[in-house]
């Protein structure tokens, strides 16, 4: 499963960035774990996991993200 920065996360074309990374990449999580926090127009939020399995980041922290972007994929 593609984890995605969606419209409702970041809107009108406002840029989030991830702030922290709560596991690492390879690490097998639960459905609804923290995964990052992430940053966005000077407010934080949680970043839950939609699934269970291993994570697999695609983008680092302090990258600058905008909708659409796939920032991990769990299978």
């Amino acid at each position: 499963m593609d984890i995605k920065i969606t419209n409702d996360i970041v809107e009108d074309g406002a840029e989030a960035v991830i702030v922290t990374w709560y596991f690492e990449d390879g690490d097998d999580v639960e459905k609804d774990a923290v995964l990052a926090d992430i940053m966005i127009e000077k407010a934080s939020l949680e970043f839950p996991a939609p699934c269970s399995g291993k994570l697999t980041i695609k983008k680092e922290c302090e990258v600058v993200l905008q909708e659409g972007d796939i920032i991990a994929t769990i299978e």
